[in-house]
């Protein structure tokens, strides 16, 4: 194994001046076996030597390095005894507080709120814990700035924790938000059509209407989440046929469009052939569903009646949109199909065999 070795020019020729025939080659090489062999003498020794207790011993000194507390153990630790103690009025304010100073309208007092849950540790507490480390940064060979650097990390840490609980209560809440504007649809939906009292109609003699006659259908499949064998296309299109006719049976204007991958071949061939109209993508279908189901239901959503055939709990939102439309909906789907699709759809859930 060859090295390149630097030496500077003016130690070269102040060495050539002593000796003109120095080779530096041979002075580097037993430079190198004199130090190999000095370590490796000293390691022999210190190997055959029990040194066990002097280093004890040393590890005892005040002036000896100690380990770092887990600054980042101890924050989690106690934010979450924090949240699991304050009370739900402290935890509401708190939470008000946490917004303001997101937004920018003032300072933050967040560390204040420690001395509403006086049974909690806070940084200070963990400090007086490990008094010993906090003193050796101030010796020699300590770090003067750690005890500091400790604090912003367990403040970090503190609020990281806090704030994850923050973001999980508002998924819940958005996800109760939803559900209660779900039931609100349905509701609104299946009192639309004001009825008027028999004794009312009677004596008026104003005829009672109690639905209104929708001339448009159309059906949306979403075959690339409920897709079937070609086989099977024809049998599942006649229990559509079935349901549809169930829900309105006249209709000035029928539409059938499915979505397909253009690697199901044979089932596009069988849908054309049962006059579905098919569109095809490589990526992911549900925003050209989406699309068509807005431009289609579009043109006259009180004579529109959509049946959208899927499983995927992204067609929620389509089925809320849709209905604050005008237009009416039905969804059919499988018994596996995402339980947020079929509370949406409500009344209008059509189970698909």
């Amino acid at each position: 194994m060859r090295l390149g070795i630097n030496v500077p020019n003016d130690l070269i020729q102040r060495v050539k001046a002593t000796q003109p025939d120095v080779n530096i080659s041979q002075i580097c090489r037993e430079a190198l076996e004199e130090l190999a062999e000095r370590r490796e003498r000293a390691i022999q020794r210190v190997s055959n030597t029990d040194f066990s207790q002097r280093i004890e011993e040393f590890l005892a000194s005040e002036k000896a390095p100690i380990v770092e507390p887990d600054w980042v153990g101890y924050a989690l630790e106690d934010a979450e005894h924090w949240v699991n103690n304050i009370s739900a009025d402290d935890w509401a304010d708190f939470c008000e507080d946490y917004k303001n100073t997101r937004k920018g309208q003032g300072e933050s007092d967040l560390w204040h709120w420690y001395w509403y849950v006086p049974e909690c540790k806070t940084f200070l507490q963990r400090e007086l814990e490990n008094e010993d480390w906090v003193r050796r940064q101030f010796k020699r060979g300590g770090d003067p700035t750690a005890p500091s650097n400790a604090g912003k990390t367990y403040a970090d840490t503190w609020m990281s924790y806090i704030e994850t609980v923050i973001l999980k209560q508002q998924e819940i809440w958005e996800a109760r938000w939803g559900d209660i504007q779900t039931e609100r649809i349905i509701a609104r939906e299946a009192s639309s059509v004001p009825k008027v009292p028999p004794h009312l109609a009677e004596e008026s003699k104003i005829p009672i209407k109690e639905t209104t006659v929708r001339n448009r259908r159309i059906v949306m499949w979403d075959f690339q989440n409920v897709a079937v064998a070609a086989s099977d296309i024809q049998r599942v299109d006649g229990e559509i046929m079935k349901s549809l006719d169930g829900i309105s049976t006249s209709s000035d204007h029928d539409l059938f469009k499915a979505f397909c991958r253009p690697d199901q071949h044979a089932a596009t061939e069988e849908l054309k052939r049962l006059k579905w109209r098919v569109k095809e993508r490589k990526d992911d279908l549900d925003p050209a569903l989406f699309q068509e189901c807005r431009s289609d239901c579009g043109q006259a959503p009180t004579d529109t009646i959509l049946v959208i055939c899927t499983k995927d709990g992204d067609f929620a939102k389509l089925v809320e949109e849709m209905r604050e439309s005008g237009v009416q909906v039905y969804v059919m789907g499988p018994k596996n199909s995402s339980q947020r699709l079929i509370r949406a759809a409500g009344s209008g859930w059509i189970d698909l065999n």
